[in-house]
């Protein structure tokens, strides 16, 4: 079961509005999705940014939540084109939120154990590239949710589909009296986003 100051956070982010050019393209991911589980496969997806320290990090916890909410089997993913680490104030937010979160403490790249429910698998975080052995290889749907790392990957070998869902990056609000609320933020909508998006989909029985 979902823990509860997670849940709670749940429910108010199922009641957010997604502007209508968000769902636009929000659609065409869920129909990409949505062809994998009517072809009897378990989508794949890699949710890619330049570092992969932020927006794809919180991409990668949102939308498996999401799915595990929507009772949808889906494996999701997320890399750069670089590595450097996952950002610590991306890791404050989720406890914010509610998950409950472990780390190995590694000083240069750690590797962090983000759980939600008891009784699933937790999200497993790091930076890594996006072509990385722990990632699937092929037969994937890349999302890129950074304008740089669109611009710099064109193609993405292995890839089924590929979609732009770029987001704002809190960067600029590292060490700031903002940091916390921009964080927030940007988790809030990629939330907010991942469960409009699985709320549509339909498991094939």
């Amino acid at each position: 079961m979902i823990y509860p100051k997670l849940l709670s956070a749940i429910e108010r982010l199922l009641k957010s509005q997604v502007p209508h050019d968000r769902q636009l393209v929000l659609n065409h991911l869920q129909q990409d999705i949505q062809g994998v589980c009517n072809s009897g496969d378990i989508p794949q997806l890699i949710f890619i940014c330049t570092h992969n320290s932020r927006r794809s990090q919180f991409a990668q916890v949102w939308a498996s939540v999401a799915a595990h909410q929507a009772g949808i089997s889906c494996n999701v993913f997320s890399g750069g084109t670089e590595v450097t680490q996952c950002h610590p104030a991306v890791i404050e937010s989720l406890k914010r939120s509610g998950f409950e979160v472990d780390s190995d403490l590694s000083p240069s790249n750690p590797r962090y154990s983000v759980q939600f429910d008891p009784d699933a698998a937790p999200v497993e975080l790091w930076s890594k590239v996006y072509d990385n052995e722990q990632n699937p290889p092929d037969h994937f749907i890349a999302v890129m949710v950074c304008s740089d790392a669109d611009a710099h990957c064109p193609i993405i070998p292995g890839c089924d589909h590929r979609i732009v869902l770029t987001y704002e990056d809190p960067k600029p609000f590292d060490q700031t009296p903002e940091e916390a609320n921009q964080y927030d933020n940007r988790s809030a909508q990629i939330a907010a986003e991942f469960f409009y998006l699985f709320s549509n989909l339909n498991q094939p029985q």
